[in-house]
């Protein structure tokens, strides 16, 4: 978590806004797996409100992403929870790794919809 608040934090100073959208969006996914170390939880609201702080600083990155904290919640809640995709539990009738719900939620941006011209010519 040090790492990836470092690398945020130089890609503030440097002015590298999408690689701030990046990092805050890992740190907002590294709160499940930190939330379920028994003498972080008491102190999760201030962590999470500490991420948001920095999340917000970068314009780009506060439009291109968002969190879902009732995702986070569950994930902290949930006993199977397992970041390590590989040690995760298979389901048995596919045999694919168990697949979590991702806390980032990205912008929906569309591109313009061209819908012939602008402007006639006629007033």
């Amino acid at each position: 978590m040090t790492v990836i608040t470092a690398l945020v934090r130089e890609a503030e100073a440097a002015h590298r806004h999408d690689n701030h959208a990046w990092h805050v969006a890992n740190l907002y996914r590294i709160l499940s797996t930190i939330g379920k170390i028994e003498y972080i939880t008491p102190h999760l609201t201030a962590l999470f409100d500490a991420i948001q702080a920095i999340h917000r600083r970068v314009l780009y990155s506060k439009i291109l992403i968002g969190v879902n904290k009732d995702v986070i919640r569950s994930q902290i809640e949930c006993n199977y929870y397992e970041p390590i995709r590989e040690l995760r539990q298979r389901n048995p009738e596919t045999r694919h790794f168990i697949e979590f719900d991702d806390p980032v939620v990205y912008a929906d941006i569309q591109p313009a919809e061209s819908s012939g011209a602008f402007w006639d010519g006629k007033t």
